[in-house]
């Protein structure tokens, strides 16, 4: 049964792309990626371009963004995980904002 929120040629396009992305998970628990296009914009009104998340959401994968202390503006790493693995996506994050803390 197809959702009403996302349009049948998103689900075409990721279908097709399913078992790609599940060998890359067979062979690698996540997947780091920059959570965003550039720095966060000043203030709450907008949350930034979302694009380095798009094709995860529409895949149906978990992804975190964690923040990254660097000079100057806030940035953030987005960790990716398999379907149905978002135990380990919040894992791999905690395991990340620690080792980036010390």
């Amino acid at each position: 049964m197809r959702s009403t929120h996302r349009p049948a040629d998103s689900y075409s396009s990721s279908s097709i792309a399913r078992p790609q992305v599940a060998a890359l998970f067979w062979e690698h628990p996540a997947i780091l990626t920059a959570a965003a296009t550039g720095v966060a914009p000043e203030g709450f009104e907008n949350t930034g371009d979302p694009a380095n998340n798009a094709a995860w959401s529409a895949l149906g994968l978990p992804a975190i963004a964690i923040p990254l202390a660097v000079e100057g503006a806030p940035v953030g790493m987005q960790i990716v995980g398999a379907w149905g693995r978002d135990d380990a996506v919040v894992s791999v994050a905690a395991h990340a904002e620690q080792l980036l803390r010390d």
